[in-house]
């Protein structure tokens, strides 16, 4: 065992079959960026770019047909809604922001954007202590919830969003639950870039559990279990 100071930082090393442990926090750092950026690059195309697509069209068929009476009420709504979806997609990308959030507050944030097409949404952590979280499991816990709520927004045709942080012994959970329409085992265990894949990537990476369970026309639920020692 040895122990390095660099940037006022304290480091014990550990060597682990031949790798250190800070090696592996540093390979799971990796995992981690390359994931987010493929969800990145499939959030601007499924979202925005479609937004501004539509947006776009319903400019120009004003513009060429000005004699047609149209609402721009339409085209104001997709506006401030790309705008707040902007604003989400800055945020997650934002180290400084994240780091200063708390895990309650970025998925309650998920949540009222959900929320927003009149989906119910509600959330109870009650008892739950997000100081417990380095930031390294936070950002993990947020990504796996963030896209299990997108899932449901996009795919589940839910009328009810329910998401429960909690603490069982010496284990924390992570639910996600919707009532919309189930899904199949062809895309709970799909293809290495489906949604559901990479949760369980990055499940991989906190050494936690798993658990997808769905019922035809009766809801998803997505659950996260991590043994915490502390």
């Amino acid at each position: 065992m040895m122990t390095m100071i660099a940037s006022g930082f304290v480091y014990t090393i550990i060597e682990l079959r031949g790798v250190t442990v800070k090696e592996q926090k540093l390979r799971a750092m990796i995992r981690e960026y390359e994931l987010f950026i493929g969800e990145l690059s499939t959030e601007i195309h499924n979202h925005i770019q479609q937004e501004l697509v539509h947006i776009t069209h319903q400019i120009r068929m004003k513009r060429e047909h000005p004699e047609i009476a149209t609402d721009d009420t339409d085209t104001a709504d997709l506006i401030v809604k790309l705008n707040e979806r902007i604003g989400m997609l800055n945020n997650s990308m934002n180290g400084d922001y994240l780091q200063s959030q708390s895990l309650t507050g970025l998925i309650e944030a998920e949540l009222v954007l959900a929320g927003r097409d009149g989906t119910g949404v509600t959330l109870n952590c009650e008892g739950f202590d997000d100081d417990a979280l380095d930031h390294g499991t936070k950002l993990v816990m947020y990504r796996i919830a963030r896209e299990a709520i997108r899932n449901v927004t996009e795919h589940a045709m839910a009328k009810l969003i329910k998401v429960e942080l909690k603490r069982e012994g010496k284990d924390m959970v992570l639910s996600i639950t919707d009532d919309g329409i189930g899904i199949g085992d062809e895309k709970i265990f799909g293809p290495p870039r489906h949604g559901f894949t990479n949760m369980r990537t990055r499940a991989a990476l906190l050494n936690a559990k798993l658990k997808i369970s769905s019922v035809a026309k009766g809801g998803t639920t997505v659950t996260l279990e991590m043994h915490n020692p502390s």
